[in-house]
């Protein structure tokens, strides 16, 4: 059976666009259809729609890279409130949150993969004094600082890094490995908010007897007559910066500054 001039005209479109986000994904390896050799390029060459793909392999290739590679589907459940419920009960000064996510490859199969959140509020703005120049020009040091073609890796551990400067709208505690990948992570932070640290504002801690304090494995518990995984308390992990994005109050919708991962299209930096 002939192929229809509508799926050629459909293939070319995805190749050029759907391909550029795979290729973005795995960027790590070359833009060309990789072999079978890891199982990385396995997973890459599993994702990308070829030039005589027919329309049901495609639409396999897309939900492997979406559902298996990507994990979209494993949204972690939240404790909170609507944002409309949240807002009305306080008002505050806009934030701006940097997230992180571990490589699917690189997570526990029976697990959401591990995570990590930044975030800092503009103490100079408010809902009504924040303009778009100041989002935008936000957004690209964003990019430049996390972003491109070296996005930045937080490696996580045990050791606990706090940085606080309230009249600033800094309050972090970070979980690293060492106290120079802390600094790193907060001098990059606060750049994109034209800051640079203090580092007498900066306290570091680690416990005695890190393993024994936050074991990296846990038991089982009996939950429901199945067995679950115990929650681990400071996993060592490595996860890579995904998004940034500002909550201004009185605004349902957050303003997506970037995106590296491509759950949002409407970011500000591309």
């Amino acid at each position: 059976m002939a192929v229809s001039n509508n799926w050629l005209n459909l293939r070319s479109f995805l190749r050029k666009s759907y391909n550029r986000e795979v290729n973005e994904w795995f960027r790590d390896i070359s833009n060309e259809i990789p072999g079978n050799a890891t199982a990385r390029q396995q997973a890459k060459r599993a994702c990308l729609i070829l030039p005589n793909d027919s329309q049901n392999l495609a639409s396999m290739k897309m939900e492997c890279f979406r559902y298996v590679v990507q994990q979209s589907h494993k949204k972690p459940n939240i404790f909170g409130l609507p944002v409309g419920r949240a807002q009305a009960q306080r008002k505050y000064k806009p934030q701006v949150f940097f997230f992180f996510l571990q490589d699917s490859d690189q997570a526990d199969p029976d697990k959401s993969p591990f995570d990590g959140q930044i975030s800092f509020r503009l103490m100079d703005e408010t809902s009504e004094t924040i303009t778009m120049a100041k989002l935008n020009s936000m957004a690209n040091r964003v990019k430049s600082e996390f972003g491109g073609s070296t996005e930045f890796i937080w490696n996580k551990g045990k050791d606990l890094a706090s940085y606080t400067d309230i009249p600033k709208g800094y309050a972090f505690r970070l979980l690293v490995r060492n106290k120079t990948d802390a600094k790193q992570i907060i001098t990059k932070v606060l750049r994109v908010n034209t800051d640079s640290p203090n580092w007498n504002k900066l306290r570091y801690s680690e416990a005695d007897s890190p393993t024994g304090a936050f074991p990296t494995s846990k038991g089982n518990l009996n939950i429901l007559g199945k067995l679950i995984k115990e929650p681990i308390q400071r996993p060592i992990c490595s996860v890579r910066f995904q998004y940034a994005y500002c909550n201004i109050w009185g605004k349902q919708e957050p303003v997506i500054l970037y995106d590296r991962s491509f759950k949002y299209f409407d970011a500000l930096a591309q």
